[in-house]
């Protein structure tokens, strides 16, 4: 079945930027500061990630992770550890350590090594939230005035 779309839909299946949504920010006066680029940690963690057969798309999906992860090999499995060993992140040394601000580096391996399935589902849902594009919008004008009290 094929449907016809409208022209602006058209257009905004034609638009190959990660960022096309923020069009109809821009229509209703917002503005965009800045745009915050993935982690490069991140990246070529997604990358190891997808070479063992996982899905960028579903790394936010715990349940589909630890089904997925459960059903590697020890080889495949052990690219996972190593990859997480290789490109530390402070998200990621949040998920072992949650009571420290920072984490512990030293200790990062040794938990990376011995984490179960389910700790590496939470470690690559945190893959998945900073692999994405991030912008920041602000009204261009303010809605309201400030009215000044006399004292």
């Amino acid at each position: 079945m094929k449907l016809k779309l409208y022209p602006y839909q058209a257009e905004f299946k034609r638009d190959p930027s990660p960022l096309k949504v923020l069009r109809w920010p821009r229509k209703a006066g917002m503005r965009k500061i800045t745009t915050q680029i993935p982690a490069k940690q991140a990246l070529a963690l997604a990358e190891i990630l997808e070479s063992v057969g996982l899905d960028r798309r579903m790394f936010g999906s715990v349940g589909h992770v630890e089904q997925r992860l459960r059903a590697m090999s020890k080889k495949s499995l052990g690219l996972v550890h190593a990859g997480f060993i290789r490109h530390k992140h402070g998200r990621f040394l949040k998920e072992f350590f949650s009571d420290v601000p920072f984490g512990h580096v030293a200790d990062y391996e040794k938990c990376v090594k011995k984490a179960s399935v389910e700790q590496l589902a939470r470690l690559i849902k945190a893959c998945g939230f900073l692999l994405q594009q991030k912008a920041y919008l602000f009204w261009a004008q303010s809605c309201g005035r400030i009215i000044r009290q006399k004292a």
